[in-house]
């Protein structure tokens, strides 16, 4: 499922205290669907498209990358899983550099 509902995200919203309106975020899954993350309130959080250099936009880079590489088999799923998950601009520069 790639659609979160209205509701999920207005309480995400609501939990990390954001007001949607205040600046551009999105509803980002922390373990990408692309990797076999799931679309649950535990895999989700506000992410900011206007901070620099470390934002959403940058972000899907790295999930789009690891998709590529999972699904090519020269990365582990439950490695990518767990690199993202853990530190995602770790991930980042470990597999991509600096942004």
């Amino acid at each position: 499922m790639r659609h979160t509902a209205g509701q999920l995200k207005h309480q995400i919203y609501v939990e990390y205290g954001i007001d949607r309106n205040a600046g551009h975020y999105e509803i980002d899954h922390l373990i990408p669907l692309g990797v076999g993350g799931a679309d649950t309130r535990e895999n989700l959080w506000p992410e900011s498209r206007d901070t620099q250099p470390w934002n959403a936009g940058v972000k899907d880079r790295l999930e789009n990358y690891l998709h590529v590489e999972v699904c090519a088999g020269r990365l582990e799923v439950q490695d990518a899983q767990m690199a993202i998950a853990a530190d995602w601009i770790a991930a980042y520069r470990q597999y991509l550099g600096e942004p």
